[in-house]
C-alpha cells in the first residue's frame, strides 16, 4: 500500500527541513541528492517550498537602486501592510 505524503497515515511527515528531505530522497535505491540539489530544484520551480518562522518576524518590502538595497517605508494600517506582502 502506498503512503500518501502529508496524510496522517504517511511515514513521511508533512513538513521536513531541506536536509531531512535530501535524506528521505536518498533512501531510494540508486538515488543520490544533496541539500544543494533540493534548493536548486526549488529555485527552478520543480519543487514547492514553504517557509516556517519559529518566532514573530517583521517583513518589509525592499527595492534596489544602483545595486543598493533600500527599505521602503511602511504604513500603520493593516491593509497597507498586507498590500506590501503581495508580490
Amino acid at each position: 500500500m502506498n503512503a500518501i505524503f502529508g496524510s496522517h497515515h504517511s511515514v513521511v511527515p508533512a513538513w521536513v527541513t531541506i536536509s531531512e528531505a535530501a535524506n528521505i530522497i536518498n533512501q531510494q535505491p540508486g538515488v543520490s541528492v544533496t541539500t544543494g540539489n533540493v534548493w536548486r530544484y526549488a529555485l527552478y520551480g520543480h519543487l514547492a517550498l514553504s517557509v516556517y518562522f519559529q518566532s514573530p518576524i517583521q517583513m518589509r518590502r525592499i527595492k534596489t537602486i544602483k545595486n543598493y538595497i533600500i527599505l521602503e517605508k511602511t504604513h500603520n494600517s493593516i491593509i497597507s501592510r498586507l498590500y506590501y506582502l503581495s508580490p
